[in-house]
């Protein structure tokens, strides 16, 4: 499918109308998907949903590549038999096997955006379990959703080897359309098709570590103190007071840093004062396996650096 939030509308069709249940603190790609799709969004917080009655749907998110607990969902399958549940897996998709989605019989199915965690600017895959409700409803997938078939739904390793590290072409053509340190070696791309899976993670990972290690008693707190086995981190995030400014300032050095997410519409007006606190403060470091170690010493020092003096037009003095 041609996007993530393709992929999610598609699930969706055969529950028209229906309420779908998606985190106050989450992608507006997954709210529009739903207005698409003729569902009713309806917000919860990290406590689950409310009361969710027969026919509804519950999206749960896995994000930063940080999986969803199983203790919730749980819960839900007894208190909630009849819930349908999909799960967002476009930031674990490139975590080690066994911990990209959770499958049945705590989900229905799983989707996911390929560009999130790898070097391609678009594609998305949809997946349904044999345990989804109403399957005879779904139609076949029409080039408005789909503009190339993945073979690789029943292989996920497939999707790595395929489309994670075969989207190195992609990445060369397209580099306009991706964010980047701009001096991310052409010769790591060039070299990834030939790696397996773990290697990506790998360099991931150790990116991570190296920001981690950097930018302690920095100006930004690190969201996340432990990067558990097998996780591919989506990036680095931190807090920081003036994320905007510095967002702006490592991109005048050709570094883009990922705000998630800025809450807009009816999402801002059901999350709490600790989420629109969150999505404000939160920035998302780049460190995914494109990069090496420089690149991160680098990005670390540019974070470490004070902050710049804001410009003021003439005779428009700042006021502290």
């Amino acid at each position: 499918m041609d996007s993530g939030r393709s992929a999610l509308h598609w699930l969706l069709l055969p529950y028209r109308s229906a309420r779908v249940h998606l985190p106050a603190y989450s992608c507006p790609a997954l709210t529009q998907a739903v207005l698409d799709a003729a569902c009713r969004p309806h917000f919860y917080h990290a406590q689950g949903p409310d009361h969710p009655a027969k026919g509804d749907v519950l999206v749960v998110v896995h994000n930063f590549g940080w999986r969803m607990g199983r203790p919730l969902l749980s819960r839900l399958r007894q208190e909630h038999p009849h819930l349908v549940i999909w799960e967002d897996a476009s930031h674990t998709l490139t975590n080690a096997r066994g911990k990209r989605w959770l499958g049945p019989p705590w989900t229905d199915g799983a989707f996911a955006s390929l560009r999130k965690c790898l070097p391609t600017p678009a594609g998305g895959i949809a997946r349904r379990w044999a345990t989804a409700s109403r399957p005879e409803r779904w139609p076949d997938p029409d080039p408005h959703f789909v503009r190339h078939r993945l073979s690789a739904l029943e292989r996920p390793n497939a999707v790595e080897t395929a489309n994670v590290l075969a989207a190195a072409e992609s990445w060369l053509e397209h580099q306009h359309t991706i964010a980047a340190l701009d001096q991310v070696s052409r010769s790591i791309l060039q070299e990834l098709p030939s790696q397996d899976d773990g290697m990506w993670r790998t360099r991931c990972r150790k990116n991570w570590g190296i920001l981690q290690q950097q930018l302690q008693g920095g100006p930004g707190t690190g969201i996340h103190t432990a990067l558990p086995e097998g996780v591919c981190p989506l990036g680095y995030l931190i807090r920081h007071p003036n994320r905007s400014d510095l967002a702006r300032s490592l991109l005048d050095h050709g570094i883009c840093a990922s705000l998630h997410w800025r809450l807009t519409g009816p999402s801002r007006a059901a999350a709490t004062l600790e989420e629109r606190r969150l999505a404000g403060t939160v920035l998302t470091l780049p460190c995914d396996g494109r990069y090496g170690s420089d690149d991160m010493l680098r990005l670390a020092q540019l974070v470490m650096e004070p902050a710049p003096i804001k410009r003021t037009r003439p005779g428009h003095p700042q006021h502290p």
